[in-house]
């Protein structure tokens, strides 16, 4: 049987139809997809707390890879609601380079840096590991660079490594911080690239 931190990473890396999406779409078409999809999202992530049938629709389907505090009843929103918000911010004021690249570091480099961290590991105060966070950095370092490639983006790779290393740092301090990370990882990698 699959992990619950594996199930929820394999879900969350579905998302990575958006990076590939707005590599062959323009700017304008991937927010108008990005602005839609909020307010669907944002719509049943806040419907599910109000409307029991909903609210049962969301549990059948997803109750099995959400976190304690986004379940059903508790009026929080979602990872997906708040990955989508930072997809839909940073598409609209950011770089189409930027944008991609944060957000293959935040559906890759997360995903890795949590099942990593679960696994071997130790929880600190913070509720992250040095261990899931050398993955984050390591990973999201290979990331950028390959996508800085891929994208014929012009930027030093000591740019990129700082963008890197300042966002694994607030990845890791997110739940002091109380920003979700899935809307922290895209939006500070942007502002400091």
């Amino acid at each position: 049987m699959l992990s619950f931190e594996f199930k929820r990473k394999a879900f969350h890396g579905l998302s990575i139809i958006f990076p590939i999406l707005y590599h062959f779409w323009s700017k304008s078409s991937i927010i108008t997809l990005l602005f839609f999809l909020n307010l669907l999202i944002l719509s049943i992530d806040i419907s599910r707390n109000y409307i029991p049938e909903i609210q049962g629709a969301i549990d059948k389907i997803f109750a099995s890879i959400m976190k304690p505090h986004e379940k059903s009843g508790l009026k929080n929103l979602s990872g997906s609601s708040y990955m989508f918000l930072g997809f839909l911010l940073t598409a609209i004021f950011f770089s189409k380079e930027k944008a991609i690249t944060s957000w293959l570091i935040l559906i890759i480099s997360d995903s890795l840096a949590s099942i990593i961290g679960k696994q071997y590991g130790r929880k600190l105060s913070c509720g992250k590991s040095l261990e899931g966070s050398l993955v984050f950095f390591l990973s999201g370092l290979a990331i950028a660079i390959s996508a800085a490639k891929l994208l014929l983006w012009e930027i030093s790779y000591y740019k990129l490594a700082s963008a890197v290393l300042i966002t694994t740092i607030a990845e890791f301090f997110s739940t002091k911080l109380k920003i979700d990370d899935n809307l922290l990882i895209p939006i500070v990698f942007c502002i400091v690239c």
